[in-house]
């Protein structure tokens, strides 16, 4: 899923989204797919009051090896900034180049605040290691 949107609404709260699926799928299934996402998304959150998915065939899958990485100063750059180390790390070599993968445990009130220290995490590893072409951080509550 990607470009998601809400909107306030007269009627509630109105919901659109991107869904990105096999592109061999028929246009049948890949549509009750799409419905099967709708209605959970309806049950899960009963303020929504209309989801609307457009559909998109998925990229090619790309090859990725795990590979040996940087740890020391990704560790190094956790502990500076939020005084743990990650819970996960590993790095995976793709064609788009190197990515970092880490999980962080915080004990952040909000998702505002966990979103800042992931995006501080992520700011601060680029601009120390630019070889890294991308960091996931992946966060969860303590």
């Amino acid at each position: 899923m990607h470009n998601v949107s809400v909107l306030s609404v007269d009627r509630g709260i109105e919901l659109s989204l991107h869904l990105k699926l096999p592109g061999e799928l028929s246009l049948e299934e890949a549509h009750a797919i799409a419905e099967e996402v709708e209605r959970a998304i309806e049950r899960a959150v009963p303020e929504v009051s209309s989801v609307q998915t457009h559909l998109e065939p998925l990229g090619e899958e790309a090859a990725g090896t795990e590979v040996a990485g940087d740890a020391a100063t990704v560790r190094r750059i956790v502990r500076a900034e939020l005084g743990i180390d990650p819970a996960e790390l590993r790095f995976v070599d793709t064609d788009e180049g190197l990515v970092a993968y880490l999980t962080v445990r915080l004990g952040s009130d909000t998702l505002a605040a966990a979103h800042a220290d992931a995006s501080r995490i992520e700011e601060l590893i680029r601009r120390e290691r630019p070889e890294i072409a991308d960091v996931v951080v992946h966060t969860e509550p303590r």
